[in-house]
């Protein structure tokens, strides 16, 4: 009986094996969660976090670190450009941001460095319309 387990069980790592996993698990809000809010709750989240929102180009990516040509921002230092930290791997919640593109980013200090995530990369992505016109126009950034 013992072979009989051992050789399905190797028979469905052999089957299945190929198959991507991602530990990565997201909950993100409802389009209607986020409209019925007001600009004071957005407020009040953006005086909660701590790290940066902000809208701005990726110039480059390179293992994990990110650096931002930033046009508009809502929290954090508001220098023309902020380098974040992100896992390399979209399983173990890395966000993709891809240079050239233009994204609207969620980070948190964690020991002194932005980090942001697969989940709020995907929020900010899905919910971009609501969050922009929630948060207002924001603050230009200052030259560094």
């Amino acid at each position: 009986m013992k072979k009989l387990i051992l050789l399905a069980a190797a028979s469905a790592v052999f089957i299945f094996g190929g198959q991507t996993v991602n530990a990565c698990s997201c909950a993100l809000p409802n389009r209607a969660e986020l409209e019925a809010k007001s600009e004071d709750d957005f407020a009040q989240l953006l005086k909660s976090l701590n790290g940066a929102v902000f809208i701005g180009k990726v110039t480059k990516n390179e293992g994990g670190a990110v650096s931002f040509q930033v046009e508009r921002y809502w929290k954090g230092p508001g220098t023309e450009s902020i380098t974040i930290y992100t896992s390399t791997s979209e399983a173990s919640c890395g966000a993709p941001y891809r240079v050239g593109k233009k994204y609207l980013v969620f980070a948190n200090n964690y020991k002194g460095a932005l980090q942001a995530s697969l989940c709020g990369y995907l929020s900010a992505i899905k919910y971009k319309d609501i969050y922009l016109r929630k948060l207002g126009a924001g603050e230009k950034p200052k030259v560094n």
